[in-house]
């Protein structure tokens, strides 16, 4: 790992990791199981926030009504006008775009609003995060779904401490001896505590968080190129901190999934700080009647 810390904009900046995420074809399983919820799918107004290099638009065209991908990237976005370049027109669209000013876009714009891969978490400003929340709703139509991905507080926590990382490396992950898995997840303990070392630390509701990651996410390059990690900034928050954010946005009907689709809307924390990120799913709220007089 270099030490470096990264931000995710300069990341998805990189030719290499572009052209990485321009071959993803596939859907997670908590979007799988949202989308399976959705009613007039068919009919929906989509627009994909931080749409990368259209690992959810290959999954989505043909299926939804209409289709706007969005990405602070212009190379992501590049990527994406060229490689769905037969499917451009009137109904299929991409552009440049910074979710915490979603101005190019009318108020009850869409029926969908989506921002996969944690991608919410590269805006690493409370108030930012809080103003893409705004924006997001006032774009999204009465009764619109909005499900997004976050890097979870209660996991990163757990993960910082050397107990958990112990038990971890004694349980074996079955490819290596107890010996080598321990220190590897020790190892990784300690870098983590180095890299935040620096910040306000993780005992508030929400943080701003160092991940470390391989500079390619599923390829096989960082499989032959192990040591080349990177460190890069982002937001992490707690699952009830979370919900309070969309309730105070005009979002209702939070719904909360781990990483493997199963609701775990209400479960425990114990439970939840299991998953490493959440998927969450809610609804905008029916503006209420103006009072009369």
């Amino acid at each position: 790992m270099t030490g470096v810390i990264e931000t995710s904009q300069a990341l998805f900046m990189r030719d290499e990791v572009v052209a990485e995420y321009a071959t993803f074809d596939f859907l997670l399983e908590p979007e799988r199981v949202i989308l399976r919820r959705l009613d007039e799918l068919s009919a929906m107004r989509v627009l994909d926030l931080g749409v990368g290099g259209g690992r959810t638009t290959s999954q989505l065209l043909g299926r939804v009504g209409r289709y706007v991908g969005v990405d602070m990237s212009p190379l992501m976005v590049q990527a994406c006008r060229e490689r769905f370049a037969d499917r451009l027109g009137s109904d299929v669209r991409f552009a440049v775009c910074d979710a915490r000013d979603l101005s190019a876009f009318a108020d009850d714009s869409f029926d969908l609003v989506l921002f996969t891969f944690n991608g919410i978490d590269s805006v690493v400003r409370d108030d930012d995060r809080r103003r893409v929340l705004h924006e997001v709703r006032r774009v999204c139509a009465p009764g619109a779904t909005f499900a997004f991905s976050s890097d979870n507080l209660l996991f990163a926590r757990r993960r910082m401490r050397f107990g958990p990382a112990l038990r971890a490396g004694l349980a074996g992950d079955g490819g290596r001896s107890r010996l080598a898995t321990t220190r590897h997840a020790v190892a990784g303990t300690w870098r983590l505590r180095r890299a935040n070392a620096p910040l306000r630390g993780l005992d508030g509701p929400y943080a701003r968080y160092v991940v470390e990651r391989p500079v390619f996410e599923l390829s096989p390059q960082h499989v032959e190129r192990p040591g080349e990690r990177i460190c890069v900034d982002g937001y992490c928050v707690e699952p009830d901190e979370q919900r309070r954010q969309l309730l105070t946005s005009g979002f209702e009907r939070v719904e909360l999934f781990g990483v493997d689709g199963s609701d775990v809307t209400g479960a425990p924390a114990e439970r939840l700080a299991r998953f490493s990120w959440l998927y969450y799913a809610c609804r905008a709220g029916t503006p209420a009647a103006p009072r009369a007089g």
